[in-house]
Formats: C-alpha cells, sequence, structure tokens
C-alpha cells in the first residue's frame, strides 16, 4: 500500500502530450503506464469514407477535415501531428474543426460534409466497413504514472511496488487492467510533436 507521505509526490498525466513539460518543470519521471481495455499504448487515425477517391495522406491539401476532439491526444493533436509531418500546415486545410466525439466525427465524414476525419483508433471498430484508414499513427502512451525525483530513493522504490502490486479487486474499481513499466519507445511521438507544433498552433 502506498503510504500518505508518498500521496503527494505521484502525478497522473490525463494527456501524455504534457509529459515531458512537466518532466522538466517538476522534475518527475514516468515510473508507470497505465493499461485500459488491454492496452498501455493508443494510436490515432486518419480515415476516409470506403469509396473516397482520397487514399493518401499526401492527398489533403485543401480538404475538410474533422476532428473528433477539439483538445484531446489521439484525436486532435496526433491526427494533426501526422498532417504536419505530411508536410501540411494550417493553411493548405483552412476547413478543420471538431465533432466534439470520435463517433460525430465519423457520422459528419459518413454524411459528406468532412472529406476524412481524426480518431483514436478503437474507434474504428463499428465502422470498419464504411471507412479506410490512410494514416495511423506510432504509439504513444494512454496516461503516464509519474512520480517526483526530489524524494528519498527509498519511498521511490516503495510507491514503484507497491503501483505493480496493487491487488486485482482495487484495478477492477479503478476501472483499469493494471500498469505497464514504461519503454523508451513509447515517448519518441510526444517528444517528436514539438518539432511540428508551428504547423497547426494549439
Amino acid at each position: 500500500m502506498i503510504c500518505s507521505r508518498a500521496i503527494k509526490h505521484i502525478w497522473l498525466s490525463v494527456a501524455s502530450i504534457i509529459y515531458f513539460e512537466l518532466k522538466k518543470k517538476y522534475n518527475v519521471e514516468a515510473v508507470a503506464v497505465l493499461k485500459i481495455n488491454g492496452k498501455a499504448v493508443e494510436n490515432g487515425l486518419i480515415v476516409t469514407k470506403a469509396d473516397s477517391e482520397v487514399t493518401h495522406i499526401n492527398q489533403l491539401k485543401g480538404k475538410k477535415i474533422v476532428l473528433g476532439s477539439p483538445i484531446c491526444m489521439s484525436n486532435c493533436v496526433i491526427p494533426l501531428y501526422m498532417l504536419s509531418r505530411a508536410g501540411i500546415t494550417q493553411e493548405d486545410v483552412p476547413n478543420i474543426w471538431s465533432a466534439g466525439t470520435d463517433k460525430g466525427a465519423i457520422i459528419t465524414l459518413l454524411s459528406g460534409l468532412a472529406d476524412v476525419a481524426g480518431i483514436r483508433e478503437e474507434s474504428l471498430k463499428d465502422f470498419e466497413d464504411r471507412v479506410r484508414v490512410i494514416a495511423k499513427s506510432p504509439s504513444f502512451p494512454r496516461h503516464i504514472l509519474m512520480v517526483s525525483k526530489n524524494i528519498d530513493p527509498k519511498i521511490y522504490r516503495e510507491i514503484e511496488l507497491s503501483i505493480f502490486n496493487i491487488q486485482e479487486d482495487t484495478l477492477n474499481r479503478m476501472g483499469i487492467d493494471g500498469f505497464v513499466r514504461p519503454q523508451p519507445n513509447m515517448f519518441e511521438v510526444i517528444r517528436d510533436i514539438k518539432k511540428y507544433s508551428s504547423f497547426f498552433p494549439l
């Protein structure tokens, strides 16, 4: 069990994009990544209608783009990052907006109001026969559990040990499968996003 003196040193990053900012500002370190629905990482997608003439991300200049969220990592930041890596800027796609949810974005796409949609991979499940994936992002962590590096190393180890020994019934109440240890490749996309932030200022 995590003792009360350790709780104040634990941070949970809801949006993994801010991990490096928190790491730099508060000297925290990723100690675990939450595992939900069997996965500790996720991916963003850019999709078109199954019968669309658009088959590649490089064809999106001048197209109408709808995003699943105005702020979330997988269905906003990551699709914009993928566009940026393809050399597409905000000026190239002036008609870009958020539907508020992935389902809303997909419905907007299928109704013909948008040419492409940016969504998280999990949202594809009920629409696989009606949409086509034209771009998929590298994987990135869902949610990151961080611990301050300014604490006694003994307390740090106690926190780490407690996290990876949480009982299954407790995990069920939390609504998660468990935790996995962070791997360096999980953070490559987050680090790379900064290079392209000027393409689509958020």
